[in-house]
């Protein structure tokens, strides 16, 4: 990265480009240089001025190589060692060294790496590096020491002075948090009042009345760490080698010692300090001005002395484990006892997620997690659920979607736009916001951190106010060299693991990379000599080889029975691509509900093994099923794109052999295009992380391969003619923004002509275009024009068990959607949720239904796709009983007196509890409604609830309740009987009279023929027209804990009886449940003793188990200790 440099952008003509009317293609080439009249430009450390790289003299070869030999002389012993340290800052490491474990760490921490192919890896001292040297520990003697051992020759001179002058004033001034004020601390007076001197750090001090010229505080005394709170290591010594000098092996175990001291020797100086107070709004500026100054500000959090907030009920599960990279990039965060500051680089896939929240849990203060997108933010609730202790009321989630009360909550995940919004917001939107201002935040993590530069994402630092910030990402890269901000704006780089060892220990995925070469057809490559540069690039992304090399790895890696995945940026290509190969595919407005239908078919149903999706999956989407990514468009030569999408299948893949390649990245290119330049430059970070691409100029067994498309002269040509028939807004990649944001905005497009074309050069035409008015419409929709564009119908969906009464003569609704008009048949409507009877389900598309009676059969026939949206007319009239969820907000219907407003459709939010929680309905009968379910008797089960740990809880209906009762909604605590396996039993009627069960009473009767199947196969069979009997679920009595149901005793497959049973104790290692395969849920059968817990010890072998409505694959559970292997502070 290196200290930020200023360059001018420059043309293919070689002139600088001060105009800003540069087009597309140039600002691709030249994207990674920064523009000169750019405001936002980093702040540069004066020590950078003293670059060894900048005052080196010695010239270069017509090759760009130096030749050093005469200024680094060799030590005896250099075989040994294994650093080269050239006098350009430039530092070169043997991986095949015997202390290349430790050199590697110390690299890590004290310089950036630049290129770690597999044997020799190139790193390089920046400013900012030594800085982050400092931070975690290491003091300017340490580093010029411990440098000079490890190299094989002697450091020059010119490294030494600009390590001195980089990290001898780092660590002097503080920034700090206190009582919601932010202030410059330091314990040396004369370097706060050299800054006060400064004019832009005076204009950033805020001053208020009554206020000294310093304020004096004393400094806390750290209490010691309590034993196994540090995050352990677990580092190997050096090996007993005699390759290895004895003076290597002793400071680094000296360094080590140091760094176990560093906070008991770090407070005996003084104990007290100097501030003064500075404007919330200015952070940014005093941060950058600082470093220009040669004293960054260190941001650290003492917060096991912070009595000010309080702390938070957050522990790690026993079951969360912690990789040894993870340990060590937490144990550079918390190294001093403190938390640092920073931003720690994993590779995608290496399990980021916890390392947030393992900080999150040792901080144990209240927590804001700042993510991208929303499905980021539910993604990272269910991480803090699945991996800490952490439940519902501790977390609160906050975007347009969600919006939880905040009151009570301890962590609160959220978007970097829901922050940084700046229009106007709703009110339960800006209580919110106010109560998110007036928190002072223990810790912030920011997910995806690279996106903090922008110049709106960087006002979140301003708006919130913390003690600690850590970010997380795996790409820190951005083409507009704006990265070196984060040192200023979050902290220096605490840890970046190295890709290739992570894929050599199985952390990652064992990944091929390989870029697929397809030549232009003539007909295609004539045409791109000469069209303009939009079109130039659909043509060499439809390229018919392209498309045929793409069809055939799709059908290649189906047989082999792989999940693939298809990239393209160009929605054009990506809609032609998956149609003509009958594939499913998301893009920008496509719904949030049709994505998770297409993404869990993808993971879940062995039928869907290829999809194709736009640059909205680069980042969020989960997806570890996938082990092929074929890409044929991509963001000119974006490197952090192409390492995203390579993190898309980095995830460890289970079952295979570590020396084989077990996930295949494709990128295929357009021979002799400017795809081959751009591919160049996006291959460029992976490359230096020691990947390498193979190309495959030809695919062997393609030509064997049949019914290929494309193939003839014919189906190319007819390509051709759709691909020069396309507008300017099919030649362009996806814009930013999903389902209504700006990417989807419709609108009058303005494009540039030239005199040939008026002239007819180009074949344009003069054409008149007159639409119709008479078309072929549904009677639903024949008076439309006649009312202002405001159809005469309504649509209105229901929740629970709602009634709509209309304002003309129609009659009432219940239930299904009936809508009737004079002298018509009945119309049913059927929108994205289908009403059938009283429960919802989802569905696509849109569709009008006429209802026809013949006799006593009644059916339906499909008369019109609607593919508009409705306005109401008049507003209904909804009556809802007690027990269903709340209504939409009045002022969320539209207007009948603004006839020209946009055309929408008001839909209630089908909530299956007054949690918020939504949840996935499951039905046993082919029809998958409610009349095909048996009627419930007295004590049946009319539900079952699975509260699944990486999914949405499952609701299996099993019948349906008498008219005067319901059993539609989830959170009905007097109806609900909670089983010890994360289960919850639904009844018609509430259950809180019944009575206790004694000891070894039997109440409870199972009458199935397959006892319990998992959603998934239910969702399965019905895809294979299986017809399924629900079972039944008798109840009578409440079996009170810490008893637990048991069978007692099976008659046949089809009538099990369980007892109440009380829990036996069971000693220290002894079995005391079982975990299925479905849920991941524990049914306890014993008590462990005190300071126990019964958990799965990590064993991969299976077992058959039979537990309550569950038969089928687990595993055994035993008794362990809570404070030796599982204690959260080994953490």
């Amino acid at each position: 990265m290196g200290p930020p440099k200023k360059f001018r952008k420059y043309d293919s003509k070689g002139g600088s480009d001060r105009s800003g009317k540069k087009k597309k293609i140039d600002e691709e080439v030249t994207i990674d240089l920064v523009d000169d009249d750019n405001p936002e430009s980093s702040g540069v450390p004066g020590a950078a001025l003293q670059d060894a790289e900048k005052n080196d003299q010695v010239p270069e070869d017509e090759f760009g190589a130096k030749d050093y030999r005469n200024q680094m002389e060799l030590k005896p012993d250099n075989a040994s060692r294994p650093l080269w340290v050239a006098p350009n800052g430039h530092i070169f490491l043997e991986s095949f060294s015997p202390v290349y474990k430790h050199a590697h760490d110390f690299l890590i921490a004290i310089a950036e790496p630049v290129s770690r192919p597999q044997h020799i890896h190139e790193y390089k001292l920046t400013a900012y590096s030594l800085y982050a040297a400092v931070s975690v520990g290491l003091q300017t003697n340490d580093i010029i020491e411990y440098l000079q051992r490890l190299s094989k020759c002697n450091v020059p001179a010119g490294i030494i002075e600009f390590i001195t002058l980089c990290t001898l004033s780092y660590g002097k001034v503080k920034l700090v948090l206190k009582h919601n004020r932010y202030l410059v601390e330091s314990k040396h007076v004369d370097v706060l009042q050299k800054l006060l001197k400064d004019p832009v750090i005076q204009q950033c001090r805020l001053r208020r009345d009554g206020d000294e010229e310093l304020v004096t505080s004393a400094l806390p005394t750290a209490a010691p760490a309590p034993p196994g709170t540090a995050v352990k290591t677990g580092e190997e010594k050096p090996a007993a080698n005699g390759a290895v000098p004895e003076d290597i092996s002793q400071f680094y175990q000296q360094l080590d010692k140091d760094d176990e001291d560093e906070e008991t020797t770090d407070i005996t100086a003084k104990n007290t300090a100097v501030a003064f107070e500075v404007d919330p709004d200015k952070i940014e500026v005093i941060q950058k001005r600082c470093i220009e100054l040669e004293y960054p500000l260190l941001a650290e959090y003492d917060f096991r002395n912070d009595a000010v907030n309080p702390d938070i009920n957050i522990d790690l599960k026993p079951t969360a484990v912690l990789r040894p990279y993870q340990e060590k990039s937490l144990r550079k965060m918390f190294g001093n006892g403190r938390a640092r500051s920073g931003v720690i680089v994993l590779p995608c896939g290496a399990g980021k997620s916890l390392v947030g929240v393992t900080a999150v849990c040792t901080v144990r203060k209240r927590a804001l997690v700042l993510c991208n997108s929303g499905v980021s933010v539910e993604q990272w609730k269910q991480q803090f659920k699945c991996w800490s202790t952490a439940d519902d009321s501790m977390i609160c989630r906050f975007t347009s979607e969600a919006k939880d009360k905040p009151m009570g909550a301890g962590i609160l995940i959220t978007t970097y736009s829901m922050i940084t919004h700046g229009q106007r917001r709703s009110w339960e939107a800006e209580q919110t916001m106010k109560w998110l201002q007036a928190q002072e935040w223990g810790l912030v993590v920011l997910d995806e951190v690279h996106t903090i530069p922008a110049k709106m994402f960087r006002r979140v630092l301003t708006i919130v106010h913390s003690h600690a910030k850590l970010g997380l990402t795996a790409t820190l890269l951005r083409e507009d060299d704006k990265i070196a901000d984060l040192n200023f704006l979050i902290g220096p780089k605490l840890y970046e693991a190295n890709w290739l060892e992570l894929q050599a220990n199985g952390y990652i995925a064992r990944v091929q990379c390989a870029e697929v070469w397809c030549p232009m057809t003539p007909e295609f490559y004539r045409e791109y000599l000469v069209q303009k540069i939009n079109k130039k690039m659909l043509l060499y992304v439809m390229n018919p080889s392209k498309f045929r090399a793409c069809q055939f790895l799709v059908r290649y890696h189906e047989r082999r029975g792989d999940k693939t995945i298809v990239f393209s940026d160009n929605v054009f290509a990506l809609r032609h691509y998956a149609v003509k190969m009958n594939k499913p595919y998301i893009y920008g407005p496509t719904s949030q509900n049709e994505r998770i239908q297409i993404l869990q078919n993808f993971k879940f149903n062995p039928k869907v093994n290829t999809i194709f999706v736009s640059k909205v999956a680069d980042t969020s989407f989960d997806l570890p099923e996938a082990n092929v990514l074929i890409q044929i468009s991509s963001h000119g030569g974006s490197r952090r794109q192409e390492a995203q999408r390579l993190g898309r299948i980095l995830r460890a893949k289970k079952g295979a052999l570590a020396e084989e390649y077990n996930a295949f990245f494709y990128t295929l290119v357009s021979q002799d295009t400017l795809e081959m330049a751009y591919s160049r430059k996006r291959q460029r970070f992976l490359v230096n992380q020691g990947y390498s691409y193979k190309v495959i100029t030809e695919l062997k067994g393609m030509d064997q391969e049949p019914d290929l498309l494309y193939g003839t002269r014919e189906e190319q040509g007819m390509l051709l003619q759709q691909v020069l028939a396309a507008s300017e807004t099919d030649c362009e990649e996806e814009r930013e923004g999903g389902p209504g944001g700006a990417g989807s905005a419709g609108g009058a497009r303005r494009t540039a002509g030239s005199l040939a074309s008026l002239a007819g050069a180009d074949d344009a035409l003069y054409l008149e275009h007159r639409r119709s008015s008479h078309h072929n419409k549904h009677p639903l929709f024949k008076n439309e024009n006649e009312t202002g564009g405001v159809p005469e119908w309504a649509i209105v969906e229901l929740q629970g068990l709602v009634q709509v009464e209309r304002d003309d003569d129609g009659p009432a609704v219940v239930g299904d959607l009936h809508y009737f008009k004079r002298n018509r048949h009945p119309v049913l409507i059927l929108g994205h949720h289908v009403l059938t009877g009283k429960e919802v389900k989802l569905e696509q598309p849109m569709a009008v239904m006429e209802k026809t009676v013949d006799g006593h059969n009644t059916s339906y026939t499909v008369k019109a796709i609607v593919k508009k949206k409705l306005l109401f007319k008049s507003r209904p009239k909804p009556i809802i009983s007690n027990a269903a969820s709340r209504l939409a907000r009045s002022d969320s219907w539209p207007s009948t007196e603004v006839q020209k407003a946009p055309s929408t459709v008001v839909f209630f939010k089908f909530k299956m509890n007054g949690e918020n929680e939504e949840a996935d309905l499951y039905y046993y009968g082919l029809e998958e409604s409610e009349r095909s379910l048996p009627r419930c008797e007295a004590g049946d089960v009319c539900s079952v609830l699975l509260r699944r740990y990486w999914r949405a809880p499952a609701l299996v209906r099993l019948c349906r309740c008498s008219r005067r009762t319901r059993c539609d909604k989830i959170a009905s605590g007097d109806r609900l009987v909670e089983l010890n396996n994360r289960s919850d039993l639904q009844f018609c009627n509430p259950v809180t009279d019944w009575p206790e069960c004694s000891i070894n009473e039997a109440p409870l009767k199972v009458e199935t023929t397959y006892e319990r199947m998992s959603p998934d196969e239910i969702e399965l069979l019905h895809h294979q027209n299986i017809q399924l009997t629900p079972p039944r679920i008798r109840l009578q009595c409440l079996c009170p804990k810490p008893n637990y149901w048991k069978l007692k005793t099976e008659d046949n497959d089809t009538n099990l009886t369980y007892r109440c049973s009380s829990l036996p104790l069971c000693k220290t290692g002894d079995v005391c449940g079982n975990v299925d395969d479905v849920l991941l849920s524990l049914y306890q059968s014993c008590l462990c003793p005190k300071h126990h817990i019964c958990v799965h010890s990590g064993g991969r072998t299976q077992v058959q188990i039979s537990e309550l409505l569950y038969r089928g694959r687990g595993w055994r559970a035993h008794c362990q200790r809570v404070n030796d292997e599982y204690s959260y502070e080994d953490y």
